[in-house]
């Protein structure tokens, strides 16, 4: 697989498209994932290190006997693969602190952010249950607003009656 930047990733590596959409859980459980593939390359990396300058050690070891000089340029070699090796290793563990710090903050925030969700959505149901109320409240309202109605209109009829008696007499 030829990932950015020229890389290439092994085979069985999966690579992420950058413009694949991934909510915050997804990309945490991503994130947790390569942190600990990471922690995994650099053991390995470590192993192969360890390796490398064994049979570097073992061959000024025995170029010291037959040619000082090579000897001196194979340790030379070792001493200065063994510093770029401390040097990419600080930079690695300073990157995945950095990375892990990140997570942690991200995850922080995505926990806040569910907090008020959460908090939002008890408020909407209280806020519902009060506008339920409400209109409980507003059609009994109604209710007896529309008797008051009715028995004013049926005084109203009974004494539009009483004087229509009272004229006919």
């Amino acid at each position: 697989l030829k990932l950015p930047g020229g890389l290439v990733a092994a085979e069985g590596d999966v690579a992420v498209d950058d413009e694949q959409e991934m909510d915050h859980d997804e990309l945490l459980s991503a994130s947790l994932a390569a942190q600990a593939d990471a922690d995994l390359t650099l053991a390995k990396l470590d192993e192969a290190h360890d390796a490398l300058d064994l049979a570097t050690r073992e061959l000024t070891r025995q170029l010291q006997c037959y040619c000082p000089r090579h000897a001196q340029l194979a340790s030379s070699v070792r001493a200065q693969m063994a510093q770029l090796w401390w040097d990419a290793r600080a930079v690695a563990q300073s990157a995945r602190r950095l990375a892990a710090r990140a997570l942690v903050s991200c995850r922080s925030e995505v926990v806040k952010a569910e907090l008020a969700q959460a908090e939002r959505g008890e408020e909407v149901q209280q806020l519902q249950q009060r506008i339920m109320e409400l209109e409980k409240q507003l059609r009994q309202n109604e209710v007896m607003n529309s008797v008051r109605a009715g028995s004013r209109s049926r005084d109203y009829q009974g004494r539009t009656e009483q004087t229509e008696e009272a004229t006919d007499k």
